[in-house]
């Protein structure tokens, strides 16, 4: 188990709609698309990138686990981002069940929680750890 600060986990995962014809990621496709560095899919379709609350343990270990770095850290790179026109910064939801509902109702959107989930409407593309 690795612990951060107050957090601990072993394991996040990435999550896409059902619908959406990914089945698997690599850490280097992850990384693109939360660090705007990709705005698609391989299939070609949007990507909405979901980010889960700025005061959220599991938004600390996700970046610290994908690109060691802290959320500070990380809002510096999407201001210096935003400020160039270049990308636009992981949408923002309040909890792990809006996560998992906003992802769930958009094919496009991809996002990542604590616990595997337990629904038809999201699957698993890429478990992270460190």
């Amino acid at each position: 188990m690795l612990c951060y600060g107050s957090s601990c986990y072993a394991q996040l995962y990435v999550i896409v709609n059902q619908k959406n014809s990914l089945e698997q990621l690599t850490k280097n496709q992850l990384i693109d698309l939360y660090m705007g560095r990709t705005r698609h899919f391989e299939s070609g379709s949007r990507v909405i990138t979901v980010d889960a609350a700025l005061q959220s343990p599991n938004r600390e270990d996700f970046y610290q686990a994908l690109v060691e770095k802290s959320v500070p850290e990380i809002q510096a790179y999407w201001a210096r981002l935003l400020f160039t026109g270049r990308a636009v910064p992981p949408f923002q939801v309040e909890s792990t069940g809006d996560i998992i509902n906003f992802v769930g109702e958009n094919a496009s959107a991809i996002g990542y929680v604590a616990k595997a989930p337990v629904t038809d409407k999201v699957k698993v593309v890429y478990v992270l750890e460190k």
